[in-house]
């Protein structure tokens, strides 16, 4: 019983950071059910769904498709590594991402009874990647890694436009460009894909890969 209070103890420390850090987070165990949240993932209920049992879910139908994809190809051990999931704006709700982070080696200490961790990043408190590192991956130029930035960042095209002065159609054809040498075939695709490159804080997950 002490050592399930202290292992539950270093788990909420651990969303504790996540917090202090701005980003919203929650464990999951087995099947998906949602063991501890941080305040801010509470903020997001509505477009986050704690169904019977304790299980997660997302309102939108899409995003939720998969989310419970990748939540099956967890418990079945064949989730690679983070899986990064785009969801869109609600009403006055942000649109943000949700990513799934599987939970291996020494982190199982800590995390006895959760598989993975969920932490989100809302258009709030956008994902950026440094432009350097966007330029030599992928030959950007710097205005493109702009727009990659914008669209990690969930910035619509007219969003985009204004805040670089820059025209609707230069935008379009600056996304285009992104979306193609990044590999990518949409601006979901994109997000899914670049997502995990950006930071998340560091030393709150020990063991992650």
């Amino acid at each position: 019983m002490l050592a399930s209070k202290l292992q539950l103890q270093r788990a909420q420390a651990s969303l504790a950071s996540f917090e202090k850090a701005g980003s919203p987070a929650a464990l999951v165990g087995s099947g998906g059910a949602v063991s501890t949240i941080n305040p801010s993932f509470e903020a997001l209920l509505g477009q986050v769904i704690i169904r019977a049992r304790g299980s997660v879910a997302l309102d939108d139908e899409r995003a939720n498709a998969l989310l419970q994809k990748a939540l099956a190809d967890l418990a079945r051990d064949r989730l690679g590594g983070t899986c990064s999931i785009p969801v869109p704006r609600k009403d006055d709700s942000p649109a943000f991402i949700i990513h799934v982070l599987p939970i291996r080696r020494q982190a199982l200490d800590i995390f006895s009874r959760a598989q993975a961790m969920l932490v989100v990043t809302t258009s709030e408190r956008s994902l950026q990647i440094e432009t350097s590192l966007l330029c030599e991956l992928y030959d950007l130029t710097r205005a493109e890694a702009a727009v990659a930035n914008g669209l990690l960042g969930g910035l619509s095209v007219d969003e985009l436009s204004a805040s670089r002065g820059v025209t609707r159609e230069t935008t379009r054809s600056q996304i285009k460009r992104v979306l193609a040498k990044t590999g990518c075939r949409s601006k979901a695709d994109f997000l899914r894909r670049l997502a995990p490159l950006a930071h998340f804080p560091t030393g709150v997950f020990p063991g992650r890969g």
